[in-house]
Parts: structure tokens; C-alpha cells; sequence
């Protein structure tokens, strides 16, 4: 006899929620084949390049940059689904009263996708017209750069609306941990030393620098790398809870 149609695992609703996690992945494909293997922006370019040098690098390697910056502002299309997940799962720790870090969360997120999005379109203005002087095109290199990085009050509310959300959760199964929610401070305010680089040309606190460009940039994607495999699970322990007993009276 022939098996009969194989039943979906989890209802549209989890494949919905799952499915915006799983954008996590296409985000970084695209972010990383752009920056890394295409760009080859890491590290990035020094902040105390002479304006001929910048020009004279965006003319060597023009295409190839401009392909760089199409595929990362391509990746955050699916940055803000993959936060649109994280948003749902603090609105389920806050049902049932007011939902302060959901909202929070949610203009965060919005301005995350801002804030990544202009820079790439400065620097794609700087290699649209390879005959501007040097100085104009080292202002829209550092115009990209100085916000990129430097404009960290964009980036930090999402983690701790995340972290103050989930060290509420009262749930017998919280939806994240409390170590992550820990960690999760500690990893928003390890991004404030980029505030500094509008300081600094050379050195550690550079934008290339330990906490200008590396401690940011691998705190970051550490933490959304460990957010996704949490969001996921969070995501269907919540569908188990649904179809069986409730979890900790949360469904």
C-alpha cells in the first residue's frame, strides 16, 4: 500500500516564524560573498589613506566594489526578516502586558537596516563617477565608514531589548536563557568602543583597528550566530507547547 501524503511537522504559523529565522542564512551568504570574497574589505581600507590612495583604489577596483556593495545591501532584505523573527518571540515573552521591548525592539530593528543600508550607498555614490576629485571621493569613504561603524546608538537597542525582555520571562522554559541574556548585554556594550573611531586614524581604536573594526565586527555576527540557533529553538519549543501541555502556561 502506498503511504499516504506525509503530514506537516509544524502549523503555517511555526513555518511562518521558522522561515524568518532561516533568512539568518541568505543574510550571511550574501553579506560575507560581498564584503569578503568579493569586496576583499577584510580588513577594512586604512582610515589614514591619502585621498589619492582611496581613488586610486576605487578606480583599480571599481566593479568589483560596486558588486560588493549590490550583494550586501541585497543581505539586509533578509536581515530584517531574521529580526522580524527575533521581534515575534520577545512580543510572546511580553503577552499579556504592555509590550514596551516588542515596540522597542521593532524601531530598533528598522533603524539597524537603515543604518547598514546608507553607508553602502555612500560608497557606491563614491565609485558611480570615477573622475571626482580625490578629496571628494575620501569624504564619501569616510561618510561611509564613520556611520558604518562609529554610529553605534542604532545597533545596541535591539540586544537589550532582547536581554531585558528575556531576564523577564517568568516562563518554566524562558524563551532565551539567562546566560544569553547575559552575554547578550555584554556583547551590546563590547560595540560602544566603536563610537571612538571619529577620534582616531591609527591604532586600536581606528577603524580598522581591535576596537574600531574587529571587536565590533566579531561580536556582532558571534551574537546573531548564537541568537539564530536560540530563536530557533525557542521557536519550536513554542510550537510543542501549542500541540501538547502549555509551556510554564504560555502557549
Amino acid at each position: 500500500m502506498g503511504a499516504g501524503p506525509r503530514p506537516m511537522r509544524h502549523g503555517a504559523a511555526t513555518q511562518s516564524q521558522l522561515w524568518a529565522c532561516y533568512s539568518f542564512i541568505p543574510f550571511m551568504l550574501l553579506f560575507f560573498a560581498g564584503w569578503v570574497a568579493i569586496g576583499h574589505l577584510l580588513p577594512p581600507l586604512a582610515p589614514s589613506m591619502p585621498p589619492a590612495e582611496v581613488a586610486a583604489y576605487f578606480a583599480e577596483h571599481r566593479d568589483r566594489l560596486r558588486l560588493c556593495m549590490i550583494l550586501c545591501m541585497f543581505s539586509t532584505a533578509f536581515l530584517l526578516v531574521f529580526q522580524a523573527a527575533l521581534i515575534a518571540q520577545i512580543g510572546r515573552i511580553e503577552r499579556g502586558r504592555p509590550k514596551v521591548w516588542t515596540y522597542a525592539a521593532l524601531m530598533a530593528g528598522a533603524g539597524n537596516v537603515v543604518s547598514f543600508t546608507f553607508p553602502l550607498m555612500f560608497w557606491t555614490a563614491a565609485l558611480f563617477r570615477a573622475e571626482r576629485p580625490p578629496e571628494i571621493l575620501a569624504l564619501a569613504n569616510d561618510m561611509a565608514w564613520l556611520p558604518f561603524l562609529g554610529m553605534v546608538s542604532p545597533f545596541i537597542p535591539l540586544p537589550f531589548c532582547v536581554a531585558i525582555a528575556g531576564l523577564s520571562d517568568d516562563a518554566a522554559d524562558p524563551v532565551f536563557p539567562r546566560w544569553f541574556c547575559y552575554y547578550t548585554l555584554a556583547s551590546a556594550l563590547a560595540f560602544l568602543p566603536a563610537a571612538l573611531i571619529v577620534f582616531f586614524q591609527h591604532g586600536w581604536f581606528a577603524w580598522n583597528g581591535m576596537f574600531g573594526w574587529w571587536l565590533p565586527f566579531g561580536d556582532t555576527f558571534t551574537w546573531m550566530l548564537i541568537t539564530f540557533f536560540l530563536l530557533r529553538r525557542g521557536i519550536l519549543a513554542q510550537a510543542d507547547s501549542s500541540a501538547g501541555v502549555p509551556e510554564g502556561g504560555r502557549a
